[in-house]
Order: structure tokens, then C-alpha cells, then sequence
């Protein structure tokens, strides 16, 4: 099963959209996937940090 999905709008700066739309097309995907795959990143990031500091 599948989580539930939301729109949620975003407001950036001209110029990070432009560097998001670039990259998102070398990486054959649409602006939307390409923004979630980086917030997925970011969180996991995070949260492989957090554990290392509770070691």
C-alpha cells in the first residue's frame, strides 16, 4: 500500500528552480520527483546523523 500523497505549494528564488529543473532533466525526471528525491536525502541524512550522535 502506497502513502498517501499531498500538494503542497513552494516558494523559491527563481534561480534554484532553474538549477532543480536542470538537474532533474540530466537525471530523466520530472521537477516534483526530483525535488522529493532530495528532501528524501536531506531526511535521511539527518536522520543517520542523529543516530551517530546518540552512539
Amino acid at each position: 500500500m502506497s502513502e498517501e500523497s499531498r500538494v503542497v505549494g513552494v516558494r523559491m528564488k527563481v534561480s534554484m528552480q532553474e538549477q532543480l529543473a536542470r538537474l532533474a532533466k540530466k537525471n530523466d525526471r520530472s521537477l516534483c520527483r526530483e525535488i522529493i528525491r532530495r528532501l528524501r536525502e536531506s531526511l535521511e541524512q539527518e536522520a543517520r546523523d542523529a543516530g551517530k550522535q546518540s552512539v
